[in-house]
């Protein structure tokens, strides 16, 4: 399976607004294009599977459909229009980027979507056979001490993310991603998910990593990069992590990370420690800046460890 190549477009209305910004977007993205005629009921497709098609009529639909394309229909003000068989629908084509299309695209095609890439990481979505791999790090009794979750047996926890995949990857947007080296080893898992705490909503921060990978940043890492993932392509302002009292190590990359400790909870009879990012942006400002004031006395301290008679040989030989 190749990546997505062409995105057609049957539209009744082609002035909307971010249209323009949007073919501009796939264009620098090396996404081909085309527009069809609105009343066109027949058109020749090439690359079937590497296309996506929008639409704001019924006709451009069934179109996509007959040739099984996906389709994501495009609300406009026309009455009696079926989106019935669309992927997905979109409000306007304001803010839409390239990632959203070839996102789309690899989700009807149940590909899992790249979230993040770090200097040592990659973070996606699980895919069905990902889920043997962390079954087996759920199964060490060092990592589930702290977590629940991949108590069933291994056939039916497969069931159960194929639906996680529909029903949370691609209705959210968002869920817990996996974890992957650079080899591709699947070592941890890393994302958000709603939880009700205090019965307020909030988005909250989960992650673990296997316990062969422990003490080496891992966690650290890959949370940096979903945090800037959350307010970069998902417009989430604030983040909370909900930790069991007694996981030092969890409570240690909280800390670590900056997080504001707000409170202690009890749910179900044990305690938990509630951290918070009350502002994302905010939080990147002050992160960024501490980064680049580390840099500069990281630099400040090895010229200041080369002898002086060095600097000047440089100069004047």
């Amino acid at each position: 399976m190749k990546c997505l190549e062409t995105i057609y477009f049957h539209l009744k209305n082609t002035n909307y607004d971010g249209l323009m910004e949007f073919l501009k977007d796939l264009s620098d993205s090396h996404i081909k294009y085309e527009f069809l005629s609105s009343s066109s009921e027949e058109t020749f497709f090439q690359n079937k599977v590497q296309s996506l098609l929008f639409s704001d009529t019924s006709l451009g639909i069934s179109l996509a459909l007959k040739n099984q394309i996906p389709a994501i229909g495009v609300l406009s003000s026309a009455q009696n229009t079926d989106f019935s068989s669309a992927y997905c629908l979109v409000e306007s084509f304001l803010g839409l980027t390239a990632s959203f299309a070839i996102n789309e695209w690899k989700h009807a095609y149940m590909l899992p979507v790249t979230i993040a890439e770090t200097k040592r990481l990659l973070i996606r979505e699980l895919d069905i056979e990902d889920i043997k791999d962390l079954y087996s790090i759920y199964s060490n009794p060092e990592v589930r001490r702290f977590v629940t979750g991949m108590e069933e047996p291994l056939e039916v926890e497969i069931e159960k993310h194929k639906a996680y995949i529909k029903y949370v990857y691609h209705f959210y947007g968002f869920g817990l991603w996996g974890i992957f080296d650079k080899t591709g080893m699947l070592i941890g898992q890393c994302g958000i998910q709603n939880r009700l705490v205090n019965g307020n909503p909030e988005i909250e921060l989960s992650y673990l990593v296997a316990a062969s990978h422990w003490g080496k940043g891992y966690a650290y890492e890959s949370i940096l990069a979903v945090l800037k993932y959350s307010l970069e392509s998902l417009e989430i302002s604030s983040i909370v992590a909900v930790i069991q009292k007694e996981n030092q190590r969890s409570i240690h990359v909280a800390n670590c990370l900056g997080m504001n400790l707000e409170q202690e909870l009890l749910i179900d009879g044990q305690y938990f420690l509630l951290f918070r990012i009350p502002d994302l942006a905010q939080y990147f400002i002050i992160h960024d800046e501490k980064k680049r004031h580390l840099a500069a006395q990281t630099a400040k301290q090895k010229a200041l460890k080369k002898p002086v008679q060095d600097v000047y040989r440089k100069i004047y030989s």
